[in-house]
C-alpha cells in the first residue's frame, strides 16, 4: 500500500468542470462526485518552482527563499539557475517527523541536484545531465528493468507542429508514469509531478478558447492522459489515500506586456550599445519569468524613494485602449514575510489584465521562447482527496497546507513551523 500525491500542473478547474459534465474524463467524472473536493490558492505569483517549494515544505516563499526558476537579482548577466541548494527550508520528504516514511519523489522542481532520502528521488532538471538520481545508480537500475525516464527538458517547443509537440511531451509523461508505477511499491509515499497540462497549454491553449473541445484538441487529449494516468496511479495505493492537486489554474493570454520598454518611456531605465541594461544610468528592470517584480538598482541610499517613485510610475502605465497595465505594485516588504525577503524583487506588481501578464527579464524570455505563448498560469488550482474526509472547512486553501496534509496522511506529527492546518485530522 502506498499513499499517492500527485501533482497535475496546470489543470485549469474551470476546463476540467466542463470536460467532466461532458464524460469526457472518467476518473475525474467519477472522483469529483464522491470525494472531497476543494479550491487552493496560487500565492502571489502562479509559478511553479516557489509554488510547489511552498506546498512540500509548508512555508510561504519568504521564508524557503524560492520565487522562479532563477534568481531574481539579474543585474550581474543571465540570472543563475537555482537548484536544491538555494531551498531555504526542509521539505516534506526531509522532515525528522517522517523519517521513519520511505518516499518517492519523481519530477519536482527545484530537487535537483539529488539528494539523499529515504528512499528514492528522481530530480527536475534544467539541463540535461547524467547524475540525477538518489540512489545515483537508480536510473541503470530503472533500465535494467525495461524501463526508460525522460525530463521535460528534453522537448520545449520551437514552433514545430502541434501534432509533434504534444506527442513528445505527452511520450516524456508516459516515461515518467511508468517510472512511477515501477517504484511504487517500494515506498509508503509516492510523489509525481506530471506537469504535461502545463506545458502544452503554454503554447496550444488558443486551441480551447472558444472552441469546440474535440477529440483532436491537443489540450484535451493532455488531460484525457492525466485522466487514464491517475486511475493508474490509483490501483498503485491500493486503499490508501490519493492526494491530487494543481498549484494553479491556466487561462488565455494576448501577449507579455515589456515593463523594460514602459521604464524606458519614462526615463527610469537606459540600454547600452549592446542593447543591455546600463546599470550605472538606470532605476529599475524586470526580474525573471514568473516573479511578476522588478529590481530598483543602486545602493541603499534612497532605496525606499526609488521604490516608492517606481511604484508610482507603474501605477500610472495604460495600454493604447486607455486601460491601466498595473493593478497594484508593492514593495516586496508588503507582499512577502519572512527570513528570506531579500532574495525576491523589490517590487512585485499584480497585472490588470490577467491576459496582458509581465514579460519579464527578455534573455530569459527569448531563451524559453515566450512570444509563442498563447496561454499563462491563473490563481486559482484545486486539490482532490481520495479515500479521505477533509476535517476543514473553507472556500480556499493555502498551497502551504499541503506538507501538514502529507504528514497526517502517513499519521505522522506536524512540525511547529506550519502555521497552515492540515487539511485531514
Amino acid at each position: 500500500m502506498t499513499v499517492v500525491v500527485a501533482i497535475v500542473e496546470g489543470v485549469e478547474r474551470s476546463l476540467l468542470q466542463s470536460l467532466t459534465q461532458r464524460g469526457e474524463l472518467d476518473w475525474f467524472s467519477r472522483k469529483l462526485a464522491s470525494s472531497s473536493y476543494f479550491k487552493l490558492g496560487s500565492g502571489v505569483v502562479p509559478y511553479e518552482p516557489p509554488n510547489l517549494t511552498s506546498a512540500f515544505s509548508g512555508v510561504s516563499p519568504g521564508e524557503h527563499g524560492c520565487f522562479s526558476y532563477w534568481e531574481c537579482d539579474s543585474d550581474r548577466g543571465l540570472p543563475r539557475v537555482l537548484d536544491a541548494n538555494d531551498v531555504k527550508a526542509p521539505r516534506v520528504w526531509n522532515w525528522p517527523e517522517l523519517a521513519h516514511k520511505k518516499f518517492g519523489v519523481l519530477n519536482v522542481q527545484l530537487t535537483h541536484p539529488p539528494t539523499a532520502i529515504n528512499g528514492f528521488l528522481i530530480s527536475y532538471l534544467m539541463q540535461q545531465s547524467l547524475h540525477y538520481t538518489f540512489p545515483a545508480d537508480l536510473a541503470r537500475r530503472l533500465n535494467a528493468d525495461g524501463i526508460r525516464y525522460a525530463h521535460d527538458v528534453s522537448a520545449f517547443y520551437r514552433g514545430e507542429a502541434a501534432e509533434f509537440f504534444s506527442g513528445e511531451v505527452t511520450r516524456i509523461a508516459q516515461f515518467q508514469l511508468d517510472a512511477a508505477l515501477h517504484l511504487a511499491s517500494s515506498v509508503d509515499i509516492l510523489i509525481l509531478n506530471l506537469t504535461l497540462a502545463d506545458r502544452v497549454s503554454h503554447f496550444l491553449w488558443a486551441e480551447v478558447e472558444n472552441k469546440p473541445l474535440d477529440s483532436n484538441n491537443h489540450i484535451v487529449q493532455a488531460y484525457r492522459f492525466l485522466d487514464a494516468a491517475l486511475a493508474r496511479l490509483e490501483e498503485k495505493s491500493a486503499g490508501d489515500p490519493m492526494l491530487v492537486f494543481s498549484e494553479m489554474g491556466f487561462g488565455p493570454i494576448d501577449y507579455f506586456v515589456s515593463l523594460d520598454a514602459e521604464l524606458q518611456k519614462r526615463g527610469l531605465q537606459v540600454l547600452d550599445n549592446q542593447g543591455k541594461v546600463n546599470v550605472t544610468k538606470s532605476v529599475a528592470m524586470e526580474t525573471v519569468q514568473g516573479t511578476h517584480g522588478l529590481k530598483v538598482i543602486g545602493n541603499s541610499a534612497g532605496y525606499d524613494k526609488r521604490v516608492e517613485e517606481v511604484c508610482g510610475v507603474l501605477k500610472e502605465l495604460i495600454f493604447q485602449d486607455g486601460t491601466s497595465i498595473v493593478a497594484n505594485a508593492r514593495p516586496r516588504e508588503e507582499v512577502f514575510h519572512g527570513p528570506y525577503v531579500h532574495l525576491a524583487p523589490d517590487i512585485v506588481i499584480t497585472p490588470a489584465n490577467l491576459r496582458r501578464p509581465p514579460m519579464g527579464d527578455q534573455r530569459w524570455a527569448r531563451h524559453v521562447n515566450r512570444e509563442l505563448q498563447t496561454g499563462w498560469h491563473r490563481s486559482g488550482g484545486f486539490g482532490l482527496l481520495v479515500g479521505h474526509a477533509l476535517a476543514v472547512s473553507g472556500d480556499e486553501f493555502a498551497l502551504e497546507s499541503i506538507a501538514p496534509t502529507v504528514a497526517r496522511l502517513l499519521g505522522s506529527d506536524i512540525p511547529s513551523f506550519c502555521k497552515h492546518p492540515s487539511l485531514v485530522a
